[in-house]
This record gives structure tokens, sequence and C-alpha cells, in this order.
């Protein structure tokens, strides 16, 4: 079995989402340490051009709790949508597309803090 390998075709809907379940582990293999990284980034570059005043924080720390949800609950999406009538040959592209855009999702706030950096 490889990550894009399709899931046979025919396949039961338990078995459909075992496939992609057996990918989300690696996923977030994958997704921890770029979502750490873009944590970092944003916790170090804020302060350097941003004025903060007693008792304010770089980051909402809610909302880094929200990505990782988010990131996971858009994985689920794309079994769903498998399952409601994409053939098994499509389910390598939804994952490597959904794996693109999650992947997009947690490190545009550190990318993002490194560009107003270069701005500020």
């Amino acid at each position: 079995m490889t990550l894009l390998s399709p899931p046979p075709e025919n396949s039961s809907i338990l078995k459909l989402i075992g496939w992609w379940e057996l990918r989300r582990i690696p996923y977030n293999l994958v997704m921890l340490p770029i979502a750490f990284a873009s944590f970092i980034l944003t916790l170090t570059l804020v302060p350097l051009y941003q004025d903060l005043g007693p008792g304010e924080d770089a980051v909402e720390p809610f909302m880094m709790l929200v990505g990782p949800i988010f990131m996971n609950i858009c994985y689920t999406l794309g079994w769903f949508v498998h399952l409601l009538g994409v053939p098994p040959s499509a389910a390598p592209r939804l994952f490597k597309l959904g794996f693109l855009f999650s992947l997009a999702i947690v490190s545009f706030p550190g990318l993002a803090h490194i560009f107003f950096y270069i701005l500020s």
C-alpha cells in the first residue's frame, strides 16, 4: 500500500472509510510539524513588528486550537465526498487536493507573518 494507491473497485463503505483513515496518520504526522513551525514563526515574528501592550498576546490562543480541528474536519470531508459517489480511482486525487489545501491553511499564518515582518 502506498499513500496514493486507490482503494479497490467495489469497496464497501467501511473499506473506503478505512482507506481514508489509514492515511490520516501520515497526514497528521506531516501537518503537525508544519503547523507547529507556523505557530512558532507567528509567536516569534509578531512582537518584532507589532507593539504589544501589557497582557496582549501575539496570537489568539483559541484560534491556534481551531486550525488543527478545522484541518481534520476538512480531511473527513474528503472521505465524505468520496462516499457520495466519486469513483474509487479519484480518491488519490481527492487526498492530494485536500492535503495541499490543509498544507496551505496550516502554513498561512507563519508565511503571512514573515511577509508582514519583511514589510515592516
